[in-house]
């Protein structure tokens, strides 16, 4: 199969709009076969994925070339990404989580720098405007609030969490924890004149946020109760806007999964690149096919029912119907997307018991690299039969 076909029947990879931040056809054509190897052997280093001297070398070149940078290898999935943000009727959540990829060489002064701090000194004068953004974050800071006459108190005379427990609580909301367990919390809210650190009320006004505290009601004694104290600047007007935003800040954990995925399932940290440029080439590609097997484990959770082509490929499609024929006793029996994710999951290792969770992202890459050995193999035994 030549390059460009794989490149064109490649599924989410085929499409071209994943390339469109690159200058020409030759780089977009190096980079599908790029994320196409990487995908196929997630984890792996750069040599064991290219499979041999000559592709490993162009994917030196690809990440050594001064055409391509960091925001051309993900322009085409942000553009992608913002088409899918269009066909969709309800809020989009960007969810943030901060991690660092750590880089160790013997000699430090090649590999230039790997990461900027915006540490500007305040200007008088300067003026910093509103930009409008909404936000919802965890809080742990007892943050110094405007007494409710409207005076500033002094340094520690009263602050925001001394307001929100003053408040009763409004409501209940349950949440499931594991597969078994269900917890129960009292849920409040308030809405609080916070003020900036002393050291910049010159450059910020008080501004009013809301606090939304949920804390759980008996808990049990093996682990500790859960305690969220969030704050928004968003309105919450009632107990529903309260539990939404809750459950809003539940996801969180989503994005900690996919960079568990680049570290430990992609191999972000393993790259033996010397240069921070190549290194941050290599981390945006490395992004896209972590965002492939996460996108590929959650929307089986979310739309069982989807047909397998909207997320895979045609060839990881046919190698899994051609493993499925070769057993007595078939076990597709549905043409689903979360039929096939279970037979990649049971290739990494899933045991699909009754009472196990959904396949999770570990095992879905593990299943992912088997899939593609075995299609390899496949390949090789069909031409053999052709020949």
């Amino acid at each position: 199969m030549s390059e460009d076909m794989e490149a064109g029947e490649a599924g989410w990879l085929g499409d071209k709009i994943i390339s469109s931040g690159l200058p020409d056809k030759r780089l977009a054509r190096r980079m599908h076969r790029l994320l196409d190897q990487m995908t196929s052997a997630p984890g792996h280093p750069i040599p064991a994925a290219c499979g041999d001297w000559a592709a490993t070398k162009a994917a030196y070149r690809f990440f050594d070339n001064p055409r391509v940078t960091e925001h051309g290898v993900l322009a085409g999935h942000f553009a992608a990404t913002a088409r899918r943000c269009a066909d969709n009727e309800g809020p989009i959540l960007i969810v943030q989580d901060t991690t660092e990829f750590t880089y160790s060489r013997p000699r430090l002064g090649k590999i230039g720098f790997t990461k900027t701090i915006n540490a500007g000194a305040y200007k008088a004068g300067r003026s910093y405007p509103d930009l409008g953004t909404r936000f919802l974050v965890r809080v742990q800071t007892n943050r110094l609030a405007t007494e409710p006459t409207g005076s500033i108190p002094e340094q520690g005379a009263h602050r925001v969490f001394a307001q929100l427990s003053a408040e009763p609580w409004v409501g209940c909301h349950c949440v499931k924890i594991g597969q078994n367990e269900i917890a129960r919390l009292h849920v409040k809210f308030a809405t609080i004149e916070t003020l900036p650190p002393k050291g910049k009320r010159k450059r910020y006004a008080p501004q009013l946020l809301t606090y939304i505290h949920a804390l759980e009601i008996n808990p049990p004694a093996d682990r500790a109760p859960i305690d969220w104290k969030l704050v928004t600047n968003l309105p919450v007007g009632d107990i529903t806007a309260a539990v939404e935003k809750l459950e809003w800040c539940a996801l969180r954990w989503k994005v900690e999964v996919f960079h568990k995925v680049m570290k430990s399932g992609c191999g972000a940290e393993k790259a033996r690149l010397e240069i921070a440029d190549r290194l941050a080439k290599f981390l945006a590609l490395i992004a896209v096919v972590s965002w492939r097997i996460f996108f590929l484990t959650m929307s089986a959770r979310e739309k069982p029912e989807a047909e397998p082509e909207t997320i895979l490929t045609p060839a990881e499609i046919a190698t899994l119907d051609s493993i499925d024929a070769s057993r007595p006793t078939p076990r597709i029996l549905r043409r689903t997307l979360a039929s096939y994710l279970l037979q990649i999951a049971m290739h990494g290792g899933y045991l699909a018991r009754k009472h196990d969770p959904p396949p999770g992202n570990m095992v879905v890459w593990r299943g992912l690299a088997r899939l593609n050995d075995i299609a390899f193999g496949i390949s090789i035994g069909t031409r053999r039969q052709c020949e």
